[in-house]
C-alpha cells in the first residue's frame, strides 16, 4: 500500500467517485468507483500548500470543496473528470 494512502482520509459519491486526501502533500486523489471491477484513477487535484483538512462533495456530486491547513478553500468542478 502506498505511504500516502496510509496517511489519508476520504469521502465518496456512491457508485461514482471517491476522493482521497493525502495528509502530507495536500493533494487530493480522485478514483472512479462506477462500472467495472476495482477503482480507476481519475486524476490528482493540486493547489493546497499544506495538508488538506476537510473535503466534501456537492449533493449532485459535480463539485468537490477542499479546505487546507494553508488557510485556503478550493472548489473543484469535477463533473468532467468522471
Amino acid at each position: 500500500m502506498a505511504d500516502w494512502l496510509r496517511q489519508s482520509w476520504s469521502n465518496a459519491v456512491p457508485d461514482r467517485l471517491l476522493a482521497v486526501a493525502d495528509l502530507y502533500s495536500g493533494d487530493v486523489h480522485l478514483w472512479h468507483t462506477g462500472e467495472g471491477p476495482g477503482l480507476r484513477p481519475v486524476g490528482v487535484l493540486t493547489g493546497h500548500n499544506d495538508a488538506v483538512l476537510s473535503l466534501d462533495f456537492s449533493p449532485d456530486g459535480d463539485r468537490l470543496a477542499t479546505a487546507g491547513a494553508d488557510g485556503t478553500v478550493h472548489t473543484w468542478d469535477i463533473a468532467q473528470r468522471i
